[in-house]
């Protein structure tokens, strides 16, 4: 018998109505604008997945799962089923392939509603940012370990068996992607925020590589801003040490449909591969980020970021990877308090010492100093580095990239002083001193400034690197 609970109750009728709210069907509400308090955060259905999982005497035992589970959840959970597992069948595989994993994270899981608080402080967050913003509301479900979360016609739908990692979990049954993916609890918030940031896109077109990394880069981006937290931080380690590669791949099929190396692609992570799934995740947020950091209007920028037209003229906006900082070849020099990027390539050998190298900067331009060798200017340089001829160091000049700004405006002469002072008397490694002849680009440096200034200046006197004298080049 179906359950109705009536608009209107006479005083004779409250005691039969209290005894029959246990059956009293879940209503979902529609999302408010900007009252991160009336937001609800549903826990109900974990609770009732911990019954039907001790009643649940097989994988292939779908009836507590069913009934118990499924039939009498939320409308988040019926929604998350809906878009999900589809069926108490799947979902009971699911969870019977590492039913070990699930007995260790129950206590874990049962703490979601501790977390409240950290919850609402990410949703008066977007409020702030972006008055605007729409709060639905948030379910907490059991899955069976292959989302952390989506969004719905309900509202937030996370899977909490995604954020139970702890120091008693039993590990041994997930995936490599259900390993590299699982996290603890206090990663939940994040989670939510990730979701949320979903909820207020509004996009037109979309469905290409780059249309699609952008829809998933966002939310990440915006759900650090709002949460303070990164969702998956291992994914964030590999893309930062492997940007400049990473973005070379995407951007030659990003125009393309195929997702399967970028997005979703789970099941491609084995024991043995290094490359994490969705790195898509990660190009997406680096052009958003380096859009919002272009603008100075944060709350347009906001809006501009939930409502994209055109994804192309939204990464040619952001200025996207000219305007990022990858972690390039080379190393930083310290010069005196302020660092300078330097990059060296070619072959060395030692008869070579004593000669003089060759400089190669850029001075009107956005390329990163290791991308300055592919330069036409510099082929030739180039090609006699890899003969043996000569080493070809580049630097970036001082408030380029990655080397610090200088209290002076730098001009072609400061900017080789500065340079010689990386690779000879404030170099801290050994190496550049064994590499380069330190009296050799000295003398070079004297000369040239002397013939720009057409005046004659007497011979100083240098002491010797510490650097230098640990290296036996002195």
């Amino acid at each position: 018998m179906e359950c109705v609970r009536p608009r209107h109750l006479c005083s004779a009728t409250l005691a039969i109505a209290a005894a029959a709210s246990a059956c009293r069907p879940h209503i979902s509400y529609p999302p408010t604008v900007g009252r991160a308090d009336h937001v609800r955060i549903i826990t109900e259905d974990i609770p009732r997945f911990w019954a039907a999982f001790d009643h649940t005497t097989s994988a292939t035992d779908t009836l507590a799962i069913r009934v118990e589970y499924l039939d009498a959840g939320t409308p988040g959970l019926k929604d998350f089923t809906e878009r999900r597992w589809k069926n108490a069948k799947t979902l009971t595989a699911m969870v019977g392939r590492t039913r070990t994993y699930y007995k260790s994270i129950r206590e874990i899981t049962l703490a979601v509603g501790s977390l409240e608080p950290r919850m609402r402080a990410v949703f008066r967050k977007l409020t702030t940012l972006y008055p605007g913003a729409v709060l639905p509301d948030v379910y907490f479900v059991v899955g069976g370990g292959g989302t952390g979360g989506t969004t719905g016609k309900t509202g937030l739908l996370i899977g909490v068996e995604m954020f139970a990692r702890g120091p008693g979990t039993t590990t041994t049954e997930l995936t490599p992607w259900q390993l590299a993916n699982t996290q603890s609890i206090d990663v939940l918030p994040a989670a939510v925020a990730h979701e949320l940031a979903h909820y207020q896109q509004a996009y037109l077109g979309g469905g290409t590589l780059l249309g699609e990394s952008i829809n998933e880069g966002v939310a990440d981006f915006v759900g650090e801003l709002i949460s303070g937290q990164i969702v998956n931080p291992t994914l964030r380690a590999y893309g930062n040490a492997h940007e400049v590669e990473i973005w070379q791949e995407f951007s030659a099929t990003m125009i393309g449909t195929e997702l399967s190396r970028w997005l979703h692609n789970g099941g491609s992570v084995t024991a043995t591969t290094t490359r994490p799934a969705d790195l898509g995740y990660y190009v997406g947020y680096q052009i958003t980020k380096a859009y919002y950091d272009r603008q100075v209007d944060k709350r347009k920028a906001l809006f501009d970021i939930f409502h994209i037209n055109s994804f192309a003229d939204f990464l040619k906006a952001s200025g996207y990877p000219e305007t990022s900082s990858p972690m390039p070849p080379g190393r930083l020099v310290d010069i005196g308090g302020y660092r300078m990027h330097l990059n060296s390539s070619g072959l060395v050998r030692r008869r070579l010492y004593s000669q003089p190298g060759q400089v190669i900067t850029r001075w009107i331009g956005r390329s990163f100093s290791h991308a300055w060798q592919r330069s036409p200017e510099s082929a030739r340089t180039i090609a006699r580095a890899k003969r043996g001829v000569s080493p070809v160091p580049s630097h970036a000049r001082c408030g380029r990239r990655r080397s610090n700004l200088t209290s002076f405006w730098p001009t072609p002469m400061s900017a080789l002083r500065s340079f010689w002072s990386a690779i000879d008397w404030r170099a801290n490694d050994a190496s550049l001193c064994r590499t380069l002849s330190r009296e050799r680009w000295r003398n070079r440096a004297r000369r040239r400034h002397e013939r720009g200034r057409g005046v004659e200046h007497p011979r100083q006197a240098h002491s010797t690197p510490p650097a230098c004298q640990a290296a036996g080049d002195s």
